[in-house]
């Protein structure tokens, strides 16, 4: 219910306020044009109070959602079907011939006084994806729009969340400071490498966890008494006691990973519930070079698991990922669309797509459109 108080006396305003809320609580949120119109002439108000038909189309309006695509998130913008094309803008970048990025938007006038919501993956050419997203931040403020949120379907340098020696440079942080622009409304960032990356931002950062939708898709395929849920290593084993919570106390087990040096890595145990005779089901937020994910795969048959799985959100895969997982003892990976992967797992069968554009924007839209609850 939407109020617009003019001056008058504060307990005046309360006693309104109250009546107001009591009369949309046992009428859906919306209070009848006759009260409207006696409360607006009892205090000599023109607009104290809308009513549900006014309500309707200011929420309408506030639908009017603009986005702006860039480049590292076509495809995944391109499997979001409760969107309305013709709200839906892609940026134009040309590339110099020393590197230099020039970003530009077509029809830039839509975007004045508008809600815009900016859509980007910071993969692939992950430097390259990172300046597009700044300027293409920087171009909408300067266009005027009223408000401006961010989707990055996947963060690039969110792995850097912490230095060794002071020498380090503390890269997620420089990364989210860069992104924290005053006229930033409001980020939202899909499955964090960890949670401490959202204590980075200085302005309003939302964390969509992937978790709930991977949840689904295990309870549809998979009895919950035939698998153990296994987390890759230590770092994601409060995730993956949450998800057994949430599956009704599924078993679970954790490996413990030991790695010697970047880009290597063995598995020294598996700890917790029995394996044997059971669906092992991984469950990672990403998959870059999969050699954890084909090692943990490894030792989970050698204790005797019937067959290993794999979730992953995040798609990395660098060069020698696919041919790792084709020649792994892991029976199936199952993938979402936060990095555009399709040409990368083409020659892989093992590899399967689960689009997660609809579910992720509907959590963004719940966010950016109040609901009025009761």
């Amino acid at each position: 219910m939407n109020l617009k108080v003019i001056e008058m006396a504060e307990f005046q305003k309360k006693v309104l306020l109250f009546i107001c809320f009591m009369v949309a609580l046992s009428n859906n949120g919306f209070i009848s044009q006759s009260l409207a119109d006696e409360i607006n002439k009892c205090t000599n108000s023109e607009t104290i109070i809308k009513t549900s038909k006014d309500n309707k189309k200011s929420k309408q309006e506030s639908t009017d959602l603009q986005i702006v695509v860039c480049r590292g998130a076509k495809t995944f913008v391109s499997n979001i079907t409760n969107l309305n094309k013709a709200n839906i803008y892609y940026t134009d970048v040309s590339n110099f011939e020393d590197g230099e990025l020039l970003v530009k938007i077509k029809d830039e006038t839509v975007i004045t006084g508008k809600k815009v919501l900016i859509i980007q993956s910071i993969s692939g050419d992950t430097n390259d994806a990172l300046m597009e997203l700044i300027f293409t931040m920087n171009i909408v403020h300067s266009l005027g729009a009223k408000e401006i949120y961010i989707l990055i379907t996947y963060l690039g340098y969110s792995r850097q969340d912490r230095v060794e020696k002071v020498s380090d440079a503390f890269s997620g942080k420089i990364v989210a400071d860069l992104l924290s622009q005053p006229y930033i409304n409001k980020i939202f960032l899909v499955k964090l490498h960890s949670s401490q990356i959202q204590g980075f931002f200085n302005i309003p950062c939302i964390n969509i966890n992937t978790d709930e939708f991977f949840i689904e898709d295990i309870k549809q395929k998979y009895k919950v008494s035939d698998i153990v849920l296994v987390a890759p290593d230590v770092g994601a084993a409060k995730s993956i006691i949450k998800i057994s919570k949430i599956m009704d106390n599924a078993d679970f087990c954790i490996a413990m990973k030991y790695r010697p040096e970047a880009g290597k890595n063995e598995i020294l145990a598996i700890t917790g519930n029995n394996v044997k005779d059971k669906i092992c089901i991984i469950v990672d937020d990403m998959v870059d070079s999969a050699g954890t994910l084909c090692n943990v795969a490894e030792k989970l048959r050698e204790q005797g698991a019937q067959k290993v799985v794999a979730y992953t959100t995040h798609p990395v895969f660098s060069k020698k990922a696919i041919g790792r997982i084709k020649d792994s003892v892991m029976r199936e990976l199952i993938i979402s669309d936060t990095i555009d992967s399709k040409d990368k797992i083409a020659s892989c069968d093992k590899v399967k797509i689960i689009s997660i554009a609809d579910w992720c924007m509907q959590k963004v839209l719940w966010h950016l459109e109040p609901v009025f609850k009761h």
